[in-house]
């Protein structure tokens, strides 16, 4: 009898812990990388920090493999806007937004 309480005891604890250590990822969502994303593009579409996802993933570096699935834990909308685009590419990209949406979509016409 004694046997079979330390063994629920034992298990108990073990869940306890588990759910301790790993709830960001149980109320996480996962995404599945597809061809031309970055990392820095996904935690912009969750508003969660860069840093978040990689931690989440034992990422070690920003590298994505096509077809990897990502865990993408709950983010704070605030520390994501500040940390989602490097403060570098952040005047680049503003840019680059204004000149793609003002420039007219061109079509090949063929002539037959």
């Amino acid at each position: 009898m004694k046997y079979w309480l330390v063994l629920i005891r034992m298990g108990v604890l073990v869940l306890l812990l588990t759910i301790a250590f790993q709830t960001p990822v149980f109320a996480a969502q996962k995404h599945s990388v597809k061809q031309g994303e970055t990392l820095f593009g996904i935690a912009k579409r969750y508003g969660v920090p860069v840093a978040s996802i990689k931690e989440a993933n034992r990422l070690q570096s920003d590298r994505l493999r096509l077809n990897q699935t990502l865990i993408i834990p709950k983010g704070n909308v605030k520390t994501a806007k500040k940390t989602a685009v490097p403060p570098a590419q952040q005047g680049r990209a503003a840019k680059a937004k204004k000149a793609t949406a003002s420039a007219p979509v061109q079509t090949k016409k063929t002539i037959t």
